[in-house]
Formats: C-alpha cells, structure tokens, sequence
C-alpha cells in the first residue's frame, strides 16, 4: 500500500491563536464603526464585540482560537518538559511548567466566556470572564517568563529571546493595572450611553487611557505568544498523518480461525 507522511508541526499553533484572535478583534472593530454602533477613539474590544453581527463574528472566532490556545498551552507544557527534565537544576521549571498550566487553562477559560456573553447583556458574566482572563493570563505569562529564565540559564533559549518576553509581560502587566484602575474610575463618572462616548462626558479621558492600556495588553500578549515558534518548531513534537493512495484501497483481513473445529 502506498503512503505518505505528512507532518504538522507544533510552531503553526502559536500562527493559528494570534491569527483567530487578531481577525476576531479587528473584523468586530470595522464592523462596529462602520454600523455605529460605538465611537470610533479607542473603543474597549468588548464594546466592539456587543452588537450583531459583530459580536457573533467576535465570539464564533474567538471560540476557535480558545480551542486553539488550550492546545498550544499543553504542546508548551509537554515542550518545555521535554527539553528540562533530563538537566540538572530542573526541579523549579518542572513545578512551574505544571501548575502554570492549569492557570492557563482558566485564563483561556475567561476568554471564552466574556467573547460568549456580551456586556451589554449579561454584564455581570462578561465581567468575571474578562477579569478571569486578564488577571489568570497575567500569571500565566509571568510564569512562561520565569520558566524562559530558568531555561535561559540552562542554555536552552537565547538571552535576546528572555528578554522580549519580559519586555512584553511587562507591558502586559502594566496595561492591566492602568486599564483596571482607569475603567473603574471612567466607569463610576459615566451614567449615559456606555457605547457612544463623547469629549465631553465626565471620565472620557480615564475611559480613553483604559481602552488605549487594554488593546495595548491584548497586543503585548499575542507578540508573546509569538515567540514561542521557534521552540515549538524544532520538530520535537508534531502530529503525523498517513494519507493513503486514493487510487488504491485494501482492506485489512478477518482473523482466521487458527484452530479448526
């Protein structure tokens, strides 16, 4: 019989993740400019994702990339496991390998939830799975940090590598804090149309930075995520699949008897 084995390797899931969730945020934007539906400086992601058909776009794309994600956290989890468990000096990087991964479970979690229940519909789940995501991805990425630390010092990762993840879950972690505190404040002057907001609202200008430090966030995460390609790329884990010749098929034989009656 003939075959071929195609090989999918691991370094396209981090592409996949990123690629959903920056469609899923940009696409429900446009969309929500272009219909009005908000105002276009610097609109939070969830308020562009509140009406349809954006928010339906918004949650069925997301919904993939949360498949994704959860997939790409356990390939990093089995990578970085694979790579230290053989070193000396592993013990801290093998606990935190473990325990991030259910952080990020949740965190992608959060995500899905808040893409799925809209602000201006059921608020109060919107908030708890936005603040799930946020707050549990921000130890996630801090735990991928100190993980990228340890294996800076075993050599495994470059030095200029470490660093842009720390750069990034800095700004990651910074935004959160400005986005949290500015939203809050923002949100306690504004009693009107929470989508349409104007120069001359009270707490348009705390509502302007939170938006700005949340994109930014988003942002900052994905070009993380980015950086795990090219560990996730040296063909120490992939999926193989046999494809058989279309043009030829043969069945696999019954077990016969191997003693006769």
């Amino acid at each position: 019989m003939m075959n071929e084995t195609k090989r999918f390797g691991a370094n396209y899931l981090p592409v996949l993740f990123v690629s959903f969730l920056f469609i899923a945020t940009i696409t429900s934007f446009v969309i929500a400019v272009a219909q009005s539906d908000v105002t276009p400086w610097f609109p939070a992601i969830s308020d562009t994702a509140t009406m349809s058909p954006e928010s339906n776009i918004f949650s069925q794309l997301v919904n993939i990339s949360t498949f994704i994600g959860s997939i790409l956290m356990y390939v990093r989890y089995l990578q970085v496991k694979c790579d230290v468990e053989w070193l000396e000096g592993n013990q801290i990087t093998l606990v935190l390998n473990r325990y991030s991964l259910p952080v990020g479970f949740i965190a992608i979690l959060g995500c899905s939830i808040a893409a799925n229940f809209p602000e201006t519909q059921v608020p109060i789940v919107h908030i708890i799975g936005a603040t799930t995501l946020f707050a549990f991805g921000n130890v996630y990425l801090w735990a991928q940090v100190i993980v990228s630390f340890r294996m800076r010092k075993l050599g495994l990762i470059s030095l200029c590598l470490f660093v842009t993840r720390l750069v990034m879950v800095l700004l990651t972690s910074t935004a959160f804090i400005i986005c949290t505190v500015t939203v809050s404040y923002a949100s306690t002057r504004w009693d009107g149309d929470y989508l349409h907001w104007k120069a001359r609202n009270p707490g348009f200008t705390g509502h302007v930075i939170g938006n700005v430090s949340e994109w930014l966030m988003v942002f900052s995460f994905l070009i993380l995520t980015l950086t795990f390609i090219n560990e996730l790329g040296k063909g120490r884990l992939q999926a193989s699949f046999v494809v058989d010749d279309p043009n030829f098929y043969e069945p696999v034989p019954e077990k016969s008897k191997s003693i006769e009656d």
